[in-house]
Formats: structure tokens, C-alpha cells, sequence
């Protein structure tokens, strides 16, 4: 991966918060020398924040055209883009921690240096999973650290085509930004705790995720034996404690494992069960919002 310095004000707020100034500077103010390099046949770059960030789907970061345009612009990537769970048979997004890092890295590179004034190029491989997840990330970037909206902050990447952005199983970038962008409004991230979030999501602390406030969710155990299995399910339920839940519901699995070390601690659990794993019916959904009104602190699932 290239990771070059960067060093670049971020733009007024006036031209984040008018689409139109967006719009206007979309074919103006480009170094065309910095642009040289694109030959026939690869993907364009993409501009993103106007004369600061762009996107480029390259083949090769080893391409020579972008160490001889070095002197025009900076070229960044990461591996956050590449951190989706690939073990999964669905395709998500990359995890919130992923995202919060993300943003901070980028914030670092762009606003390094107020007196260089060199646009930054984000690379990726010009892969749909690759160019998805970047985009779900600088969108996020976008948002948060911008102050963007979200159709400020999903316009610019449309230009990728159908063949480079995806959407995630059964949602999209844009619904993934419009949740980050709730989160944001509701003031979940302010105290977002990276260490905390990856640590709970270790298998040996249970494969616990923070969603919000309110709600938990966790992995039921997969041990060999009963004793691991035990193990693993009073280390769950103390990190579950630890975490405010009172409340568990199970759902589809009636017979994953035994609720004695939850409700040991003094937690209520319940089990929901309904054909396969669509959208649960009214039944159902009623009998899962009234458990939550209930609850005096987290639900976890």
C-alpha cells in the first residue's frame, strides 16, 4: 500500500454546505497536468471535495504515472477499505471502528499543513468490494468530519457506475451514511471507544457488538465441548452485565446454548422464534418492542 505524506486545508464550509458551488467546481480549477497519467481505458479520478480529495481506481499502486505526478498531487490509501469480514457469505460494510480510524486518518492527511494547497488522490484497486467499501468510508468522512449531507456526501460517486459500486447484502452506502449520520445527530459517537468496540468484538470476550445505547449484540458460543461452551457463556454474560443489558432475546435458535448463566445475573431472557430468517412477522415485531419498552436498560441480541 502507499501511504505518502499529505497535507491539505480542508475546504470552507460554504462550498460543503451549497450543492451548487459542488457542482460548479466539478470542471474548473483541475491541474490538467495532474491528470496526464489516466491513459484510454482506465477509470478516471473522481473529484470529491472540490480541488482537495479525489477517488482513483488504479490497477496498480507500482504505477509509474503516479510517482511521475507526484509533484502535482499527493496520493493516500489504506487498508481499511480491504478490513471487511471476507469469511461472511454476505458483503457488509467495514465495522463502525473501522470507520471512526478511517476518519481520523484522513483528517490527519488533509489538514496537515494549511500552506500546501496539492489536491490528495485516495487509491483503490479498481474492484467492486474494494471501491464500495472506499466509498462507504469517504462518504463517512464526509459526514463526520465535514459536515456534509448525505446527498452532498453520495453524489460524487455515482460516477463509478453500477460495475464498481455495489451495494452491501440488501442495503446500500447511502443507507449505511444515513445511519451514520442519525448516529451522529443523537450524539452516539461522541464517546465512541475504538479499543473498547474491537475488544468486545474478540471471540474471547464473547463477539459482543455495540450497536447504540440501547441495544447489544452477540454471537452465540461455538466450543467443541460443554465445558468450553460454559466458559464461553459466563465470560459473555459478565461482559453483557458490565454493558447495562437486562434483556436478551434469542432468536431462531432455541437450543444454541443454556440461558442459566444469563439469567444467574439477573437477566431476563426470552426466545423468539419464527420461520427461517426473513423479516420476523407483526407477531413477532410486537412481542420484540414490548421486551425493549420493558427492559429497564440494554437489549441484547
Amino acid at each position: 500500500d502507499v501511504s505518502l505524506p499529505v497535507t491539505r486545508n480542508r475546504p470552507s464550509n460554504s462550498i460543503m454546505e451549497d450543492p451548487s458551488q459542488v457542482e460548479a467546481h466539478l470542471e474548473d480549477n483541475i491541474l490538467d497536468n495532474t491528470w496526464d497519467f489516466v491513459a484510454a481505458g482506465d477509470n478516471s479520478p473522481i473529484q470529491v471535495i472540490p480541488n482537495t480529495l479525489f477517488l482513483l481506481a488504479i490497477p496498480s499502486f507500482k504505477d509509474p504515472r503516479l510517482r511521475a505526478t507526484r509533484s502535482s498531487c499527493h496520493y493516500v490509501t489504506s487498508r481499511a477499505h480491504c478490513a471487511y469480514d471476507r469469511s461472511h457469505p454476505n458483503f457488509e460494510p467495514v465495522s463502525m471502528a473501522q470507520v471512526v480510524r478511517f476518519c481520523q486518518f484522513m483528517s490527519a492527511k488533509i489538514n496537515r499543513d494549511k500552506d500546501d494547497t496539492k489536491p490528495t488522490v485516495y487509491l483503490c484497486k479498481p474492484k467492486p468490494k474494494h471501491c464500495t467499501q472506499a466509498v462507504f468510508l469517504l462518504a463517512s468522512y464526509l459526514v463526520l468530519e465535514c459536515g456534509w449531507s448525505l446527498e452532498e456526501a453520495s453524489k460524487p460517486f455515482f460516477a463509478l457506475g453500477d460495475d464498481l459500486l455495489r451495494p452491501f447484502h440488501n442495503i446500500s452506502f447511502q443507507d449505511c451514511i444515513q445511519g451514520i449520520l442519525k448516529a451522529k445527530r443523537l450524539q452516539w459517537l461522541d464517546k465512541f471507544d475504538i479499543a473498547q468496540y474491537e475488544s468486545l468484538a474478540d471471540p474471547a470476550n464473547g463477539s459482543i457488538t455495540l450497536i447504540c445505547p440501547k441495544f447489544v449484540a452477540f454471537k452465540g458460543p461455538d466450543a467443541s465441548s460443554e465445558a468450553e461452551c460454559a466458559s464461553q457463556l459466563a465470560i459473555t454474560a459478565e461482559r453483557l452485565r458490565q454493558l447495562g443489558v437486562t434483556a436478551i432475546v434469542r432468536l431462531n435458535d432455541a437450543e444454541g446454548y443454556a440461558t442459566e448463566a444469563f439469567t444467574a445475573l439477573g437477566m431476563s431472557h426470552v426466545d423468539l422464534s419464527y420461520e427461517g430468517y426473513a423479516v420476523p412477522p407483526p407477531s413477532v415485531s410486537g412481542k420484540f418492542l414490548s421486551i425493549c419498552d420493558e427492559a429497564s436498560g440494554a437489549v441484547a441480541v
